[in-house]
């Protein structure tokens, strides 16, 4: 079994409008969309991805979300369902724009999380909580498990990349790391080219 972080570029402050339900239309456009394999993945093992949907969409949930910003104080955090997170996925992915993905096995997953996140990238890319890379309560919306999502600001990606010519990607020793270190180094410079922030979904 493998895990992937998938990248999207997705300004957070444009949820706002959608999670305040003024976007209805995407109870529609989602289900036809890039994100219907999401939402049937969800219904194939008895989730409703669907409710969660029209729960974020406008419903009190969705409004709370809206009311405390995409990066709210700690306290304001909100676990999410199993559905009600297969339809945050449904929905960043739709409203996203791909900029990459990255994969790894099971088995390689303690090295992404506590080296690539917690060392690697500190060392090659500046000091910074990495971690928020993949698991980033935006909107004080989180899972206990798996899926968890997370992202950089804009403003974020362009500090990273202050200083470095495109494409200039840093070298690491172990192939593996480098292989998700040109991944990661592409999603940044794909959003910071597009001005907007990145998005990510690791599941």
């Amino acid at each position: 079994m493998g895990y992937s972080v998938r990248f999207f570029r997705l300004n957070w402050d444009s949820l706002i409008p959608a999670l305040n339900g003024e976007r209805m239309g995407l109870l529609k456009e989602i289900p036809k969309g890039p994100a219907k394999s999401i939402l049937s993945s969800g219904l194939s093992r008895g989730l409703d991805p669907m409710e969660g949907l029209r729960e974020l969409l406008g419903g009190d949930l969705g409004r709370k979300a809206a009311a405390r910003g995409p990066e709210p104080a700690v306290e304001s955090i909100e676990d999410l369902s199993p559905g009600q997170a297969l339809a945050w996925l449904a929905l960043t992915e739709h409203l996203g724009v791909p900029a990459g993905q990255l994969v790894h096995n099971s088995k390689a997953g303690p090295a992404f999380r506590d080296h690539f996140l917690e060392v690697s990238l500190p060392a090659v890319l500046g000091p910074f909580d990495w971690y928020l890379l993949v698991d980033r309560p935006l909107f004080g919306l989180t899972f206990p498990g798996y899926p968890t999502w997370g992202g950089l600001r804009a403003a974020e990606c362009a500090d990273f990349l202050r200083g470095r010519d495109p494409g200039d990607v840093p070298e690491i020793e172990d192939p593996d790391e480098q292989e998700w270190l040109e991944e990661v180094y592409g999603a940044i410079e794909s959003a910071h080219a597009a001005n907007t922030d990145l998005i990510t979904q690791y599941y």
